[in-house]
């Protein structure tokens, strides 16, 4: 028997593994985000909601000891209010910028220290605003904030027009978002270029750089605004310098209806962007009327973005700074720093504040959409009132061993829309009945665009079910591609996910593979064993056979693989690379169906034919003669050798993972 090499992996799919086809999706679709101290009051007319911009408290004339007032809600909708004292200014803290440094004075704030949420908390000094909320220090034992400046606030406050001819993003951010993720995918494939679907390491980097470009600034990886340790942790080694840095507060993004914990790969990617994922109550209030409008914009209450709402609510609220009837501003630091946006804008429901010596934070629902988040800039959001954001209907349908269906509205701006689409298949599936059984899944999903006649429908089937897997494959990694493409504007009409479960793991890995002779002549067929192990079962021994091409070239050794879909994307990608670096929409489309079957044995192999190929060029047949001039004449480098990939697979009754290999030898 001839020998054989087979590199089979070590285990069967099961809970928790992130998909290994999903590292090959992340490089072949991007290879080619108590009692207030006495101060002085603030006017009615100083917070009222409504028409004007807010009286600004000159920043030149900021000085420690100064003291005031600020207001925000920590229970309910209605803002109380809280003391403060400016300890000192720190100036040229941005570019021409500067941060006020106070003190908060207020029996929370004893035992909370500064509450993450609270940012936009508007404060005034002799009844002008000072600026809002924003910042703080890590570590920090007592409510020292950072404030921006009201002044600095209004810069992006008349930025941005009310109607767009294109839509935000569309030019420069996109772009960057693309030209990140596929210089950092390139590097994480350059690092584990060896072990790229089997490195944990390599599959992690992959998963957090597809979220990253969504939950992170424009495109632009930063260094993270991590929160861990951000309030009250015990200081680093004595070898290390404790964190004294001043950062913007997390942003909390509550996650309402499910639990949360088995997602935590993708909560600690949001905590290096800044955003804290909390779990939340959902809200039974109804909706505020109309009428109420100019007091429910009072500065100090709650209010931010919706990313999905339905069944599952993930909403990241802060607070109101001020309004002048037509656009609010919020936060006094960016959510993600994505500039021009447009995202749902709601109003919001303290339900209460969390104190905590890791970081302090707010529970807060969403109440109802009033306008569009139109711009996240260094030192606000901004909401232009009464205008539609983008939403899009998705669909999560569940039968076989639990049925159930779930409904949401998710935010349509290319941002967000990929990961909010991951979220609701992925969360939906946690929230089935006997998630710790072992099962198979038959995946499917349908992504419908504005304008295009034909949806594009993606399916595969998954053992040892972890939701991830085809949350990322059928619904991150297509809604990604399609909304940074550079081709077109697209707008996701609807998302429809569906999955039949059945019970049980339908599972196997390749493990052995043997070769009926280790020579061929060309025509001939090739004859091949692969042992399969199943899981929780006997080995299954499959017959296949690849097919010698007629002029095959003699002498030459092909190396026959044998793998699982994930290997045979990784074929696709080495031999037609221009089949994933398509030229438009359509192009795209096509090369995001090009997905093979994870329940099919595929078997590759590269073969030398006769003649070489030139500049690009097959050029099959050719004379000895000029076969020699072209290979070692003047035009040397520009020929190659002319291979033919050959395929062929077989469907079995299992999902299967590994690979192998075994050699032959052209003979004449």
């Amino acid at each position: 028997m001839p020998e054989y090499d087979c590199k089979s992996l070590q285990h069967v799919p099961g809970r928790g593994d992130v998909t290994e086809k999903f590292a090959l999706w992340a490089f072949l679709l991007f290879f080619a985000m108590s009692s207030m101290l006495a101060s002085p009051a603030v006017s009615d007319d100083a917070r009222a909601g409504g028409r004007g911009l807010p009286d600004i408290f000159p920043a030149d004339e900021v000085e420690a000891g100064m003291r005031g007032v600020g207001y925000t809600s920590l229970r309910g909708e209605e803002p109380e209010e809280f003391g403060f004292e400016v300890l000192g200014v720190l100036h040229s803290f941005h570019p021409q910028g500067r941060i006020f440094l106070v003190e908060l004075e207020h029996a929370m704030f004893d035992d909370s220290g500064v509450i993450a949420g609270m940012s936009g908390s508007p404060l005034y000094i002799d009844g002008q605003l000072l600026g809002a909320v924003a910042y703080g220090f890590t570590n920090s034992i007592k409510p020292i904030a950072g404030v921006t400046p009201a002044g600095e606030m209004q810069v992006p406050f008349g930025m941005g027009p009310a109607e767009r001819d294109e839509p935000p993003g569309a030019g420069g951010a996109k772009a960057r978002a693309r030209d990140a993720l596929s210089a950092r995918v390139r590097r994480i494939a350059e690092e584990h270029r060896e072990n790229l679907l089997s490195s944990e390491a390599a599959k992690y980097k992959l998963l957090e750089s597809f979220v990253a470009a969504h939950w992170h600034s424009a495109g632009e990886f930063r260094d993270g605004v991590s929160i861990e340790g951000f309030r009250g942790a015990p200081a680093e080694p004595a070898r290390d310098m404790p964190d004294a840095r001043l950062r913007p507060l997390p942003v909390p993004l509550t996650f309402s209806g499910v639990e949360i914990g088995r997602l935590d790969a993708l909560a600690s990617v949001m905590r290096s962007g800044g955003l804290m994922a909390v779990q939340g109550p959902r809200t039974n209030l109804p909706p505020p009327e109309e009428d109420d409008m100019e007091a429910l914009l009072t500065p100090g209450r709650p209010i931010g973005v919706v990313l999905m709402s339905g069944d599952i609510d993930i909403a990241s609220m802060g607070t109101l700074t001020f309004s002048d009837g037509e656009k609010v501003a919020a936060f006094g630091h960016p959510m993600t720093g994505a500039g021009d946006t447009d995202l749902p804008l709601a109003l919001g429901h303290v339900e209460t504040v969390v104190p905590s010596r890791f970081m302090s934070f707010r529970l807060t629902s969403s109440r109802r959409i009033i306008g569009s988040v139109i711009q996240d800039r260094q030192s606000a959001i901004v909401g232009k009132l009464g205008r539609q954001a983008p939403m899009f209907p998705a669909t999560v349908n569940v039968t076989g061993a639990h049925d159930a269906t779930y409904r949401y509205e998710l935010a349509g701006h290319w941002q967000f829309a990929p990961v909010v689409a991951l979220n609701a298949a992925a969360l939906s599936a946690l929230r089935w009945e006997g998630t710790d059984e072992e099962m198979t899944v038959h995946a499917t999903s349908r992504i419908t665009l504005k304008g295009v006649d034909e949806p594009l429908v993606l399916q595969n089937i998954y053992a040892g079910f972890d939701p991830l897997r085809p949350a990322f494959e059928l619904v991150m990694v297509p809604v990604q591609s399609l909304m940074l493409n550079p081709f077109e504007h697209v707008e996701i009409e609807s998302l429809e996910v569906d999955f039949h479960v059945e019970k049980g793991i339908k599972a196997a890995a390749i493990e052995a593979v043997r070769v009926e002779r280790s020579e061929v002549r060309p025509g001939e067929e090739v004859r091949m064993w692969v042992t399969l192990r199943r899981f929780h079962g006997p080995a299954h021994v499959e017959e296949i056979s690849l097919q010698i091409p007629e002029d095959a070239e003699p002498g030459r050794v092909v190396r026959i693989r044998l793998s699982d879909a994930a290997g045979m994307l990784s074929s696709f990608i080495d031999r037609d690379p221009g089949l994933f670096r398509p030229r438009s929409l359509e192009g795209l489309m096509e090369s995001l169906q090009v997905m093979p079957d994870n329940t099919r044995l595929y078997v590759t192999g590269d073969v030398v034919r006769k003649g070489l190929r030139y500049d690009q060029e097959p050029m099959p047949g050719l004379p000895g003669s000029v076969r020699n001039m072209l290979e070692f004449g003047t035009v040397r480098g520009k020929t190659a050798p002319l291979m033919e990939g050959v395929t062929h697979s077989v469907e079995t009754e299992w999902v299967l993972e590994g690979e192998g290999a075994v050699q032959v030898k052209i003979i004449p």
